[in-house]
């Protein structure tokens, strides 16, 4: 919970903010032109007006891969999008992109201007990053209004920089999940040019994360391959399972771990949804089913449905995604459940039969239309309904319909050729009788990307053939990026596809809690306690539009006085250092504040906020609500040593990554540098991150600036805000004036050193400075100041354009370790040419890549494709 937020709380103002945060009368007079805002009684109308008055945007980001090494670039493309998939005017300027190490700290902050509905960059990872998971955030200004659940928010691993010359693989045989007591599994050994590897000697282990289950032994063939087949005591399996492989063979020695899918018999949580929200007697009713074990982990099970007198009527399974549906006629009144596989102790209660009531079930797609089928008790009953079909959170369909026994309505499928279907029944009271969700698909999509050979050599030339399959499909033109990656540095979350992230809203993980893959997987219905989140938003949004979604990069704070109680009335001054522009208001009864900005804001830390009481002579103090920050930080805070090592065993099972094995470094504080020489080499990498000095600067110590000087917060000045810090650069005194370090940009940087000690400040001056702040810059620099293996020239010369060489002209002396061969986030493609083509080169690094490309056309319909192809031979001796 952020500072100012604790503040309000504690002052019972918290209720008052979000009003004042919102300026709900302000914005909602210049969106509508009246003073009352009107929605109806009618499901369809509330929706339109919702839609209208509560616009949505959605921010996906293309990276070129999912797991980095430290130092290394992450390449990225941001798409802006309004909401019901459409390209609207949009309301934000901007977009942030915050890095966020695995204690939820900030790293690196970037803001962009949007430009036609996208922006592309570059952030540098730090060389001395450790490894272990990082989160990239990404929002624009109108999503800072919004739930932090709405935020972009994607994982990403760093791993050591090693290079292994022993690969190995291993995949379960004809199933992804272990069922049985015992599993089957094939093992390959190959080096790292592709050559199989033969007699190998492999000895494995069974384990959990705290203790060893068993061991085992077996030898590759020529081939490179090796069957593994044991058994799985599953009694004694009650956490995530592992197999881990020590590797001995005569090109070296080597260490595997990999995740084993294992439906363990501990904590599997079962649970059941029904669209109708209860099971109808002696009707054919559809019930979803979902298991997961104690990590939250989708369980491959298998159970059976028992009546009141203790019978099984009915088996059920799931499957890998821990999703399984089934039709089931009750007779009775109480039915259970059970676990077969995982086996357990728990009895599971079903929902509740009823004998009169309204049953409809979905029976599928016909004819481009989605079919109901009717049941009603007692059959001569009439119900007036109100029908709603969606797509995203546009009604695109809805009738109002008099249901009878046994009738059949058919739903016509949106025009998008993929995406969620919602339908939901309202009855004539307006309250939900039945609500389903299903995926549908109306045919493939119009982008195809195909490579001209399926194997290539080391340094051989690519020829990439984008085609578009259906011109009709496509609105004017294709704004795309495209990115060729080595397969296993990739991901396969809905995070990670445009057209998942976009067209299906994110509502996947919502609704069960799943990650969309591009395997079209069942999607489970929502039940009577798990109602769809928005409908709940919409139906609770007061008419006079007391809450609001807009800000325009607004500054929201609360002004305290000296005894830290809020104070009424206060005059409150923004003043934008990089170019002087002003902005005043005045605090409410309460204390708070807020400012609207105009597009000349490029980052908070610019600004200078001053408060004084009504009369302008008192000074009291700001407190500023400056993003979402510290609720991302929480939201991703790490708890406990023990929490730690089951999230390494549970990411080894999400990434399916070997290079993953030995990589993590979960730990509870930042690493700790050694010596005065790394830290200093670290803070030139890391320096190149930041848009301005002061940005530096205030990211190693918060400050303020008051009178054109910098005051560090937490340091205490004996007479008041009169002499700020010193600023010395390259060992020169420049006086306190903010001006000094205006003039530096952050290339020209080599290190930093902020100190309160009056001891550091008196080296440069006989006046009391509260601190000193020492700029080193290459300029100051001797040649014996420059340290091993890093070139000031070589920094300052640093290229933003992604490196892909060409080696029909280029003799690259060093080996190529590039894995991501191509990146080109400025791909437009018209409608009016069917295909277009793309060439560049591969590097020395062999194995499968992946070529992604997504985007949108001009009218904001996302578009995707994806293929393979394999770098596994050597193209001769590196040329010298």
């Amino acid at each position: 919970m952020n500072k100012l937020s604790d503040k309000l709380k504690g002052t019972n103002y918290h209720g008052r903010l979000s009003r004042i945060y919102a300026l709900s009368v302000i914005i909602f007079s210049s969106f509508m032109n009246s003073d009352v805002v009107e929605k109806g009684d009618n499901p369809l109308d509330i929706l339109e007006w919702y839609n209208k008055y509560y616009p949505m945007e959605k921010v996906f980001l293309h990276t070129d891969k999912k797991i980095y090494k430290p130092g290394e670039t992450i390449w990225f493309k941001a798409y802006v999008l309004s909401n019901s998939n459409e390209k609207k005017q949009l309301f934000s300027n901007d977009i942030y992109i915050k890095l966020l190490d695995q204690q939820g700290e900030e790293l690196i902050y970037r803001r962009y201007p949007v430009n036609s509905g996208t922006v592309s960059g570059n952030i540098n990872l730090p060389r001395f990053a450790s490894g272990g998971k990082y989160f990239l955030i990404a929002y624009s200004s109108w999503m800072k209004n919004g739930s932090l659940t709405n935020v972009f928010n994607k994982e990403i691993v760093v791993t050591k920089n090693t290079k292994r010359k022993i690969l190995a693989d291993f995949k379960l045989i004809s199933s992804p999940t272990s069922m049985a007591d015992s599993f089957e599994a094939i093992v390959s050994i190959r080096q790292h040019t592709g050559t199989p590897i033969g007699n190998a000697d492999i000895t494995y282990t069974i384990q959990t994360p705290e203790k060893r289950i068993k061991q085992g032994n077996v030898v590759t063939n020529l081939r490179g391959f090796a069957i593994i087949k044991d058994a799985l005591p599953r009694h004694k399996i009650a956490d995530a399972c592992f197999i881990k492989f020590f590797i001995n063979c005569r090109e070296g020695i080597e260490r595997y771990v990999f995740p084993l899918p294992v439906a363990s018999g501990i904590n599997t949580e079962l649970k059941f949804f029904t669209p109708n929200q209860y099971l109808l007697k002696n009707t054919e009713n559809q019930i979803y089913i979902k298991t997961t074990n104690n990590h939250g982990m989708p369980v491959c099970a298998l159970g059976e449905i028992i009546n009141q007198d203790g019978k099984a009527e009915l088996i059920f399974k799931t499957d890998a995604n821990g999703c399984g549906a089934l039709t089931f006629t009750p007779a009775g009144k109480n039915y259970r459940a059970r676990l077969i596989v995982p086996p357990g102790d728990s009895i599971y209660t079903l929902p509740e039969v009823t004998e009169n009531g309204v049953n409809i079930t979905y029976k599928g797609i016909e004819n481009e239309k989605a079919v109901y089928h009717i049941r009603i008790i007692p059959a001569d009953s009439v119900i007036h309904t109100t029908w709603i079909a969606l797509s995203g959170y546009k009604a695109y369909w809805s009738v109002n319909a008099d249901l009878k026994n046994n009738s059949v309505l058919k739903i016509p499928l949106p025009a998008e050729r993929e995406g969620l279907l919602q339908v939901t029944v309202f009855n004539q009271f307006h309250k939900i009788l039945y609500d389903h969700v299903s995926l549908y698909k109306n045919k493939p999509g119009p982008l195809k990307v195909t490579a001209d050979k399926n194997t290539y050599k080391k340094r051989e030339k690519v020829n990439l053939f984008i085609t578009l399959t259906d011109t009709a499909m496509i609105h004017g033109k294709l704004n795309l990026s495209l990115s060729v990656t080595q397969k296993h540095l990739t991901g396969n979350s809905a995070s990670d596809n445009i057209m998942n992230y976009i067209i299906y809203e994110n509502r996947i993980p919502e609704i069960t809690g799943l990650t969309l893959t591009a395997d079209y997987s069942l999607i489970i219905a929502t039940s009577k306690d798990t109602p769809p989140v928005w409908w709940e938003n919409i139906f609770s949004k007061k008419e006079n539009g007391s809450e609001t979604f807009y800000n325009r990069d607004g500054l929201t704070g609360v002004v305290l006085d000296k005894r830290k109680v809020p104070a009424g009335y206060a005059k409150v001054k923004v003043t934008n250092i990089a170019n002087l522009s002003a902005y005043e208001t005045q605090s409410d009864a309460s204390g708070i504040f807020k400012i609207l900005f105009g597009a000349d804001i490029i980052d908070f830390n610019y600004l200078n906020i001053n408060a004084f009481d009504a009369t302008g002579k008192i000074t009291l103090w700001p407190d500023v609500d400056r993003s979402f920050s510290e609720n991302i930080k929480k939201s991703v805070q790490l708890d406990g040593e023990s929490e730690i090592n089951q999230q390494k065993i549970i990411d080894l099972y999400k990434y399916q990554n070997p290079d993953l094995t030995e990589t993590f470094h979960y730990v509870q504080k930042p690493r700790k540098t050694a010596g005065r020489e790394m830290q200093k080499i670290y803070q030139r990498q890391d320096y190149l991150n930041y848009n301005s000095v002061l940005d530096i600067i205030n990211n190693m110590k918060k400050f303020e600036i008051i009178n054109d000087q910098v005051f560090f917060k937490g340091v205490y000045y004996p007479y008041g805000p009169q002499i700020g810090s010193l600023i010395v650069i390259d060992g020169i005194p420049h006086g306190t004036n903010v001006s000094a370090i205006n003039n530096l940009i952050p290339p020209e940087i080599v290190y930093i050193n902020i100190s309160t000690s009056q001891s550091d400040v008196r080296r440069y001056s006989t006046v009391t400075h509260p601190a000193v702040i020492e700029i080193t810059t290459f300029r100051g620099l001797t040649k014996a100041d420059v340290l091993p293996g890093l070139s000031g020239i070589d920094i300052l010369e640093q290229k933003n354009d992604f490196y892909s060489p060409d080696y029909t002209t280029v003799r690259l002396k060093q080996e190529d370790e590039r894995t991501t061969l191509y990146w080109n986030p400025y791909l437009t493609i018209s409608s009016d040419k069917n295909q277009h083509s793309i060439t560049f080169f591969t590097s020395d690094v062999t194995g499968t890549y992946v070529i992604t490309i997504q985007g949108y056309d001009d009218a904001g319909v996302p578009v995707s494709a994806s293929a393979e192809f394999i770098v596994n031979e050597l193209a001769g001796e590196v040329k010298k």
